[in-house]
């Protein structure tokens, strides 16, 4: 290699690297949808969670989507009272309370938002996503290698610490523990909440000069509705950072600078959750209240006796709490909100109240009156989010059965993966006008033809992190999405040839870690090959033989 080839390669590291930080940098200033991250995070933990003990990663996150959700110029009412529900249950008391209904509440509102970001940005925000797992993932190599993990509830323990001062106003001490998190815990999801986190105090900085500067603004102003609206931006950066007396105080002179302006009723709303938020319950009720007086039955109105309902349950009365779900249900003139309403109710009166007839009411009335909701379906999604979650334990996994949804995927999936492969050796051979053909394939071009393909055909449900051809087959690793719920996999598959048809052998296979039982895998494999021969397949294979990195393989076109 000539001098000026390698001082060309080592010019163009830091280039390289130079760009990756740039791309980063504009992708989290102008791109990255921070909620969206923040629910993303939270799903990821509430996977592995099967009581509020074991989410509090996740409350510290939904709580911090709470408060940036109340503090937008116009708020979602739908967000907010998802967000407050998912806090109220997260903060249960009871520490093995379950989270299926929170998780199912936070990956419909997660779709929502991700489902309204252009497709580009969908695209970017995969790519980012990916390049923080690599990153994080090799920043951990050498504590896996070497150094002690630190034990979770450590970890665990200074996050809540860390949130408490953010909680607090005290930045520099709040930071400090989530860099101590990230230089100390190996497990990733905490350290991926601890940088969320971070990143949230660093926009802090920014909104605090913005609220000195409209500090200064107001004081030449008299009332009217631009020293409401001034005030009602101000309160809304002092909530981004936890100042809520101040935030409360900045609403409330918002409703005084406009009685009847057209942010008196939002000012009101805000100025109530604020003092919910420091706890200050009677002066919370008597702002809800005014709210409720002036929009009886309209979306402020439906809202406030939201919150109010949140109140009760954080104090512990289910009972009143779902009785006023129900009245809310009676007045709402709000569809959307009333069927929120509905959805809420339901699990609230099942996991908190444990009245079984009072929550398939709700359930009822949510089939029934909103048969168009995308919650409408929240019955069965709790009911199969239950049995995963109590199936994909470690004893659950060794009793799997047939009739598992993971085991039905299973079925959907495998012969999907051969059809493919099928048709785009077909579509190959016809192009090269070949009826016989001998062809190695590399893990790349596998990738490329099959993989890709078949996650596109199965749109949000399949996340393929590791796959490599050895001898003894394909080898891999991902995560399978059903529903509301991620389960991780790992195991390796062969493609054997009977009767010039290619059948599925899975070797081992591997849920959580934990071994799925021999005999669940022969019956998976029997009937998937079962559907395999059914499968009117454009090629027949001669050979499929595997070496390291690559498989090759002999086929003949049919017609």
């Amino acid at each position: 290699m000539s001098a000026m080839r390698r001082l060309f390669i080592w010019f163009r590291i830091p280039l390289v690297l130079g760009g990756v930080v740039l791309f980063f940098a504009l992708y989290n200033r102008f791109l990255l949808d921070k909620n969206l991250q923040n629910l993303k995070t939270s799903l990821s933990v509430l996977d592995s969670a099967t009581g509020v003990g074991q989410a509090e990663a996740a409350l510290i996150l939904v709580d911090e989507t709470l408060v940036s959700a109340m503090a937008q110029e116009e708020l979602d009412l739908k967000t907010v009272a998802t967000l407050q529900y998912a806090q109220g249950t997260l903060s249960a008391s009871d520490r093995e309370r379950t989270v299926v209904d929170t998780q199912v509440m936070v990956s419909f509102l997660a779709q929502g938002l991700q489902g309204s970001r252009p497709a580009a940005l969908g695209a970017a925000d995969a790519l980012v996503s990916g390049m923080k797992e690599a990153m994080a993932g090799a920043a951990f190599i050498p504590r896996r290698l070497g150094a002690k993990q630190a034990a979770q509830e450590g970890a665990l323990l200074k996050l809540r610490l860390g949130y408490a001062h953010q909680r607090n106003q005290a930045p520099d001490q709040a930071e400090r523990f989530y860099r101590e998190v990230l230089r100390e815990s190996s497990d990733l999801k905490v350290v991926k909440v601890a940088r969320e986190l971070i990143s949230e105090l660093e926009a802090g900085r920014n909104h605090r000069r913005k609220a000195e500067e409209l500090k200064k603004r107001l004081l030449s102003l008299g009332a009217g509705p631009e020293r409401q609206e001034l005030q009602s931006k101000l309160g809304a950066l002092w909530i981004k950072l936890y100042a809520m007396d101040q935030a409360a105080e900045a609403f409330h002179s918002a409703v005084l600078a406009d009685p009847q302006g057209g942010l008196t009723l939002p000012s009101l709303f805000q100025e109530g959750w604020c003092m919910k938020y420091l706890g200050r319950l009677e002066e919370a009720l008597q702002s809800f209240q005014e709210v409720i007086r002036r929009d009886p039955g309209g979306s402020w109105g439906t809202s406030a006796k939201q919150q109010i309902v949140e109140i009760y349950k954080s104090t512990g009365d289910f009972a009143f709490a779902v009785e006023l779900y129900e009245q809310i249900l009676k007045e709402s003139e709000d569809p959307a909100l009333a069927a929120l309403v509905a959805a809420q109710a339901a699990p609230a009166a099942l996991y908190d109240l444990k009245d079984v007839n009072k929550a398939n009411f709700f359930f009822d009335q949510l089939a029934s009156r909103f048969p168009a909701s995308p919650l409408s379906s929240i019955k069965e999604e709790l009911s199969r989010l239950e049995t995963l979650k109590s199936s994909l334990t470690a004893s659950g996994i060794r009793t799997l059965s047939a009739g598992n949804p993971l085991f039905r995927w299973a079925e959907k999936v495998l012969p999907a993966f051969i059809q493919t492969f099928a048709e785009r050796l077909a579509r190959y051979m016809d192009g090269a006008r070949e009826t016989h053909l001998i062809r190695r394939y590399s893990e790349h071009e596998f990738r490329d033809i099959v993989l890709r393909r078949v996650q596109e055909r199965f749109q949000g449900q399949i996340e393929i992190s590791g796959m490599e051809i050895t001898p003894e087959g394909y080898s891999g690793s991902g995560t399978v999405r059903l529903g509301p719920f991620a389960v991780p996999l790992e195991g390796r598959i062969e493609i054997v040839v009977e009767s010039r048809r290619p059948h599925v052998a899975i070797d081992r296979a591997r849920i959580w870690k934990i071994p799925i039982p021999a005999p669940l895998l022969n019956l998976l494999v029997e009937r998937v090959n079962r559907i395999v021969d059914n499968m009117k397949l454009p090629i027949e294979v001669i050979r499929y033989e595997f070496s390291e990195d690559y498989v090759t393989i002999e086929v003949e076109r049919v017609r």
